[in-house]
């Protein structure tokens, strides 16, 4: 009892505002403790309600990691079809969110677009929901980053769900890899030819891509 109390209430849930923390230890409880997948879903879907009430950024690792932890759960109980749903989607919006910014700071509007606006104290929210003041903030092209390489690394997750004995959906399977590949490689490559932008940090380093690649031969 003391472990799921621990578990429950530990950090990774003071990150987020308590209504959004309580969903999510309730479709987890309903995930892992009392099997119950209409209550589970319900709860998920209510944690990610929660999430656009309080108006927290969509394509933060926190709220992107509810999505990736529901299609963690689905593909547990089997339900292969549900995780590649929640999965593409949020693919889709990584890719959008990527080509909406590159296409911006070509036109000299990036600031405007893509930086996120003043958002007053949202009540109920921990204080560990707000941003740290001692980390520097996330540049775009830090942002930019950490979307595409959550994308790289979806686009792989789908890949493996496709070509499993469950979906054997391989032409699906390689489409997925192939893009992570091409994806990885071009980001690797644009990086090489140009100058660093500011505060865009780290990418894929070579050994990394390779274990992509020889997903590739898996897949195919």
């Amino acid at each position: 009892m003391r472990l799921y109390f621990s578990y429950f209430y530990s950090e990774q849930f003071t990150r987020y505002p308590e209504p959004v923390a309580k969903a999510l230890r309730r479709a987890l409880y309903y995930s892992n403790y009392k099997p119950d997948p209409k209550m589970a879903l319900k709860y998920y879907k209510q944690a990610m309600e929660k999430c656009d009430e309080f108006q927290l950024d969509p394509f933060s690792n926190d709220v992107m990691g509810i999505k990736i932890q529901l299609a963690a759960w689905l593909e547990k109980i089997e339900n292969y079809e549900g995780a590649t749903r929640v999965l593409e989607t949020l693919l889709t919006d990584c890719q959008r969110w990527v080509e909406v910014m590159e296409r911006t700071v070509k036109e000299g509007k990036a600031t405007q677009a893509l930086m996120p606006p003043f958002m007053p104290p949202v009540a109920g929210a921990s204080p560990r929901a707000e941003a740290d003041p001692t980390e520097a903030p996330e540049t775009i092209w830090g942002k930019r980053t950490r979307i595409l390489g959550k994308s790289v690394g979806i686009s792989v997750k789908l890949a493996e769900l496709y070509a499993d004995e469950h979906m054997l959906k391989r032409d699906l399977a390689h489409q997925r890899l192939i893009w992570a590949v091409e994806t990885a490689l071009g980001e690797l490559q644009r990086r090489t030819a140009e100058k660093a932008k500011y505060g865009e940090g780290s990418w894929m380093s070579s050994s990394e891509i390779g274990g992509t690649l020889e997903c590739e031969f898996y897949v195919a």
